[in-house]
């Protein structure tokens, strides 16, 4: 994932998505009100070539993280770095959510697409980050 300056969203605004398996850990995934706004206004036909590609794609980086709070934690870096939530899925083991954004440069415009799996195990979660660059 790239870097750029992103301000961090109203915390006072939040709406909960609970991964399975984590509200008895104390950990919870919180999606906000501004990444549901996102989400709802972000175009379907987009985010259908958006997934389809993903889909037919390798990663250009992958990360897997063992431990309860690094889905958080990865969100947290997300919010910064100026993504927008464009799919959240919910599994009975499993909680994937897909972000987007969009980065224009003098010479080119290149989009970013980075997907969050966390998975519940046996010694507590893991969290799997895909990152695709265009």
């Amino acid at each position: 994932m790239g870097s750029g300056p992103a301000s961090m969203p109203n915390s006072t605004a939040r709406a909960e998505y609970v991964a399975p398996g984590m509200r008895n850990q104390d950990s919870i995934t919180q999606i906000n009100d501004r990444d549901r706004e996102h989400m709802r206004a972000f175009p379907s036909h987009i985010k259908v070539d958006v997934v389809e590609k993903i889909m037919t794609r390798r990663p250009s980086e992958i990360a897997v993280y063992h431990g309860n709070n690094d889905y958080e934690k990865a969100m947290m870096n997300i919010h910064r770095e100026g993504y927008g939530l464009i799919d959240i899925q919910r599994h009975e083991t499993a909680f994937t959510s897909v972000w987007y954004r969009k980065n224009r440069t003098l010479i080119s415009k290149s989009t970013e697409v980075t997907m969050l799996m966390w998975e519940e195990g046996e010694n507590g979660g893991t969290t799997t980050m895909k990152c695709w660059k265009n």
